[in-house]
This record gives C-alpha cells, structure tokens and sequence, in this order.
C-alpha cells in the first residue's frame, strides 16, 4: 500500500517499480475520477507493456439531486 497525500508531483520511478512488483492497483479519490488521482496513476502506467490491472474508485461524474432538509 503506498499513501501519496498530493497528486502531483508524482514520484513515477516509485511508482513503475511497485507497479511491476504488484498484481492489482486501486487508487481511491475523493471527488470525481476524472483528472484525479486514477487518471494520473493511468496516464503514468499507460506506455508501460507490463503493467498490473488498474481500478479507480470514487464518485462518478455527474450531477446529483439535492433536496431541501
């Protein structure tokens, strides 16, 4: 489990020699996927052959229904 507290900058030597040690990555965002955390993982890992299965979690984009309390 590696805990990276910013997105950016991104330690991406780090991150490709776990990724070639490890056989799923999750990354978990607070907000939406989108131009997060996953993606940024994703856009590091992407031109790399041997990469691990990657599944980003978090809210969905989109809108939501607010209703009055």
């Amino acid at each position: 489990m590696i805990n990276y507290l910013m997105v950016k900058p991104i330690n991406v030597n780090s991150l490709i020699e776990v990724s070639s040690n490890t056989r799923l990555i999750v990354t978990l965002d607070e907000h939406v996927t989108t131009g997060g955390f996953g993606s940024t993982i994703s856009e590091v890992l992407a031109p790399l052959l041997n990469k691990s299965p990657l599944i980003m979690m978090g809210v969905k984009k989109g809108f939501t229904t607010v209703r009055p309390l």
